[in-house]
């Protein structure tokens, strides 16, 4: 058949909409966002939920419990920590806070 299936990029779930239903500031979209393209870019993502990441990193700048992110993304609690985990660790690569 010659075709290949390219894997969901997380950064077509933005963390905007995720973020919009807790208030939470577009900075942290933006931030978001690249920190997602970041680990796609290093293909650290790779076999990983692009929903549960896309949700995770909400939480990478605001304080939101994973029980809410949970509630609103579908996603479980155990995911969102785990993503969640993997974010900062990719955040403290990129010299970010």
């Amino acid at each position: 058949m010659g075709r290949s299936i390219e894997p969901i990029d997380p950064t077509s779930y933005p963390p905007p909409c995720f973020a919009s239903e807790f208030g939470l500031s577009d900075q942290l979209g933006r931030c978001a966002r690249e920190l997602l393209t970041t680990g796609r870019e290093r293909g650290q993502f790779s076999g990983k939920s692009p929903v549960g990441l896309a949700a995770a990193s909400i939480r990478t700048g605001e304080p939101v419990t994973q029980r809410a992110i949970a509630a609103v993304s579908d996603i479980t609690e155990v995911m969102i920590r785990n993503r969640y985990g993997e974010l900062l660790e990719l955040a403290k690569d990129r010299g970010e806070n």
